[in-house]
């Protein structure tokens, strides 16, 4: 990230580049260590640490990226979206990843582990909503709705076929009240942003 920050001040394309391709072995290594390691404990492990260090770099090379879009050549441009797409994936895929190493008995998953990681999943989209907001990213908000409709899909199809029936539609009661109260808020923050322009 810094040798893109570095190529984007002194406008030099090849040092972007280089920064580019770097990153983007980074984010492979951290594929890989997310697949290959099986860390001994279960949170604050050195995955998280790795996966998370590479996150960040992603999202500060797409950060810059965004803030000089103006002088990038036509297709430097693009990797600020892929690097959001990898970030977003990579952070989800870790925080999954040690919810299940935390939760899953003997790798066998529990109530407690679907739980675990719709709440994850959840508040990722939350997250990701609220950054595109911010960071004024439909990319990021549509990230956000696609993972909070993937998450809906997990919740009825895993998480409540072993719930008897109250405990299903007090279930289907809650979601649905919390994705009115997400819609509600996503459309105030839209109409407030288009009268502000």
């Amino acid at each position: 990230a810094g040798l893109i920050y570095a190529g984007l001040r002194s406008d030099r394309a090849w040092m972007r580049t280089v920064g580019l391709a770097l990153l983007g072995l980074s984010a492979a290594g951290a594929s890989l260590h997310l697949l290959f390691d099986a860390p001994a404990n279960a949170l604050l492990n050195t995955r998280t640490f790795t996966v998370g260090a590479v996150v960040l770099a992603l999202l500060a090379a797409v950060r810059e990226l965004t803030m000089w879009r103006p002088v990038l050549r036509p297709r430097e441009y693009d990797f600020a979206h892929l690097g959001l797409i990898v970030a977003a994936g990579l952070g989800v895929a870790a925080m999954t990843l040690d919810a299940v190493t935390a939760t899953a008995v003997f790798g066998v998953w529990t109530s407690t582990t679907q739980a675990a990681v719709s709440v994850i999943w959840s508040l990722a989209a939350t997250v990701l909503i609220a950054l595109g907001f911010r960071f004024r990213s439909a990319l990021a908000r549509w990230l956000g709705i696609g993972l909070f409709g993937l998450t809906i899909a997990k919740v009825f199809v895993a998480d409540v076929a072993g719930l008897d029936v109250v405990q299903r539609v007090i279930s289907a009661l809650v979601l649905g009240a919390v994705l009115v109260l997400v819609a509600g808020i996503y459309q105030a923050i839209m109409l407030r942003e288009r009268r502000a322009s």
